[in-house]
Order: structure tokens, then sequence, then C-alpha cells
């Protein structure tokens, strides 16, 4: 079969792939980040300072980690799963259950540091990637 020509100019892959790989697996780092086993204590004592009623038994960090994988696709009730599973595996820390995390995450302060006041954020419908651009 005789080669056909190709129309228009060649393509020129101008991609740093050594850069677009290690942004990938820095979101990987992200994504699955157990810093919660690291500040528990301090994060419990510093949230029940104070408190009047049951002390709280599992820090913000746990729940901004179950959020992360939320927001992946997995239930309440497989995050319990994940909790229990690492429970066993590292420190048998106290786990929590599905509806508290459920309550813990709804409670959440929600927050955006914004470094310019003139900026254009888009998301997709899924809400895993995001891209700003500062105006100006």
């Amino acid at each position: 079969m005789p080669k056909k020509k190709r129309w228009g100019k060649k393509y020129i892959d101008k991609r740093n792939w050594k850069d677009y790989n290690n942004r990938l697996i820095k979101r990987g780092k992200y994504y699955i980040n157990p810093r919660f086993l690291e500040t528990w204590l301090e994060e419990i004592k510093e949230a029940n300072f104070g408190k009047v009623g049951e002390p709280f038994l599992y820090p913000n960090s746990l729940i901004d980690f179950l959020a992360v994988l939320k927001s992946k696709g997995f239930d309440y009730r497989a995050l319990e799963g994940i909790i229990r599973a690492l429970s066993k595996r590292l420190n048998n820390f106290p786990v929590i259950c599905f509806s508290q995390i459920r309550r813990r995450m709804l409670a959440l302060p929600v927050s955006f540091d914004a470094k310019s006041n003139e900026l254009i954020v888009g998301a997709d419908g899924s809400g895993i990637k995001w891209a700003t651009e500062v105006i100006g």
C-alpha cells in the first residue's frame, strides 16, 4: 500500500513529561495522606480544650482524609471499612462509625484561600480537577 502524504505541519510534542509525571505522583500523595496518625493526640487536646459535654475522639485531619476519599466515590460504609483496616494494620486507634463520619463531614468548614483578589475559578462536574487563573 502506498504511503499517504500527511496534510499540515507535523505535530511536535512540547510537553515536559518528567514534570507531568511528578504532578500526577504529587496528586496521589494528596489523595492518600494519613497525616492524622501523626497529629491525632495534639488535635484532640486542642479540639477538647474548654469543651463542655462528651469529648471528641477523632481529629479533623481524619475527617479531611475521609472527605478526600469520599470525593473519589467511596460511600460512608466503605470509609468506615478503610479506617478499620488502617486501625488494624497500624496502631489500633479507635474506629469512627459511618454515621459519625457523615455528620463530621457535613460540619467541616469549607474554606478557600485565594492568593489574589481577582480570580477566575473553574471546576468540572466531578470536582476532581480544578483550574485557577489570576487576572491582572
